[in-house]
Parts: C-alpha cells; sequence; structure tokens
C-alpha cells in the first residue's frame, strides 16, 4: 500500500507533495494524477476557522492533469483548482460517470 522506503509515512495525510513519486515503478500511475492535484490545490489550508488561501504558499508554474494512468496525460495548464476543475469536467468520461454517481446515491447501487 504506502511505501515507507520513498519518504511517505503508512496513513499519514499530507500537505506537501513527493513528486519524485511520479517517475518511480510501481507509484507513478497513481502519483501523476495525485501530485499534480496537490500541487494545484497548494496554499489553501485547513484550519480551525475554516478554508483559508496563502497565495505565498501557492504552486507558481503548470501541472499536468492524468486521467487512467502516467500515460494518460489530458491536459497541462495553471497549477488552480479553478482550472482542475474545468478540465475535470471536459472530460468525455464525465458525464457518464456523474450520472452512475447520482443513480448509485439515488437508487442505491
Amino acid at each position: 500500500m504506502f511505501h515507507n522506503d520513498t519518504g511517505t509515512s503508512d496513513g499519514q495525510l499530507r500537505a506537501s507533495d513527493n513528486f519524485h513519486l511520479v517517475t518511480a515503478l510501481g507509484c507513478r500511475d497513481c502519483h501523476a494524477r495525485l501530485e499534480n492535484a496537490v500541487r494545484a490545490f497548494r496554499g489553501f489550508t485547513v484550519g480551525s476557522l475554516g478554508l483559508r488561501f496563502v497565495s505565498a504558499q501557492a504552486f507558481d508554474g503548470t501541472v499536468d492533469f492524468y486521467v487512467r494512468d502516467s500515460g494518460d496525460r489530458r491536459a497541462t495548464g495553471p497549477a488552480t483548482p479553478a482550472w482542475v476543475g474545468k478540465t475535470i469536467a471536459a472530460q468525455p468520461e464525465f458525464g457518464k460517470c456523474m450520472v452512475q454517481k447520482v443513480e448509485e446515491i439515488v437508487y442505491g447501487g
């Protein structure tokens, strides 16, 4: 599941990225998707008073958007949550996926 030899901790959520896992054999298919998304949301912090954005902590650059695995890069764009959301919604699988999720919730699977 988690690989401690790569610098991650078992079962620990993290606020920073482990971008080196994007190219690590056995890790890259999931981490290509995950680490790019983490970079896009960098700067958003959760505290006792709710969500806030610290612009000095934001990632200044671009991120890649992957769907199935590390070989399925669909887009590259600014590292912002707005761009990630727009890109997710633009994928051809999105409509079917959302219909299936709503159907499962409403009709119990």
